[in-house]
């Protein structure tokens, strides 16, 4: 077996590093599905995604996707007479629930979670802050 080199270790060793969190942002922010019909004025695709997701474990009667589509179309009519540094702090906890997944040992984004690991998460958010 060859042994490798200090140097080579370092230097493949730190490509890896480097790329890594490059490769889990690239994974993170895409492979999202297109949603049909979506004009909101305050929420983008993605963040519909994130709310319907938060919908399965949240509202599990609520099973008609169209319904649960009708229900990020009345947050995104709510948002909008809020200020811009209000609806900023709404885009920013979107994307904290879909990417702070981690804090309960997953490495999947909250939208590509099962039903069950999406309500633990959600769980674990809301006892965070100590409440």
């Amino acid at each position: 077996m060859k042994k490798v080199s200090r140097r080579n270790f370092l230097k493949y060793g730190g490509l890896t590093v480097g790329l890594g969190p490059i490769a889990l942002a690239v994974e993170r922010s895409t492979g999202y599905k297109k949603i049909a019909r979506w004009h909101g004025k305050v929420l983008s695709e993605r963040e519909v995604a994130i709310i319907m997701a938060a919908c399965e474990p949240i509202l599990p009667h609520v099973t008609n996707q169209q319904e649960v589509f009708q229900i990020a179309v009345n947050i995104d009519r709510y948002l909008q007479p809020f200020d811009k540094s209000f609806i900023n702090d709404i885009h920013l906890m979107l994307h904290v629930v879909e990417n702070l997944t981690f804090l309960g040992i997953h490495i999947n984004r909250f939208t590509k979670l099962d039903v069950e690991d999406k309500d633990n998460y959600l769980l674990i958010l809301k006892n965070f802050g100590g409440q």
